[in-house]
């Protein structure tokens, strides 16, 4: 197994899709200690033992104390990820 494993999803993709509508987006390569980060690598050491095709990504949203305008975040969230997967669409048809 290795040390680092990365993930097969687009996510630079995600984070344009992001910065599109003004969220901001901090890209972390280290899978840290906490419970959330334990998730991600387990989930992604299992697609990589099990050779699926799988795509995983994780995303760590603020607590909604440090969110200032939390039904506008939550509109750019999704505006974010409806953006994202209507390029996915719209490439997977090329």
């Amino acid at each position: 197994m290795p040390d680092r494993l990365n993930t097969n999803f687009a996510y630079i993709r995600l984070v344009s899709a992001f910065s599109e509508n003004n969220l901001s987006v901090k890209i972390s390569n280290n899978a840290g200690t906490s419970f959330c980060n334990s998730l991600y690598w387990n989930g992604l050491s299992y697609i990589y033992n099990t050779g699926t095709d799988a795509k995983m990504i994780f995303l760590h949203i603020p607590f909604r104390k440090n969110i200032t305008d939390p039904e506008r975040f939550f509109h750019q969230i999704l505006m974010a990820i409806e953006h994202f997967y209507s390029q996915e669409m719209f490439d997977a048809h090329k």
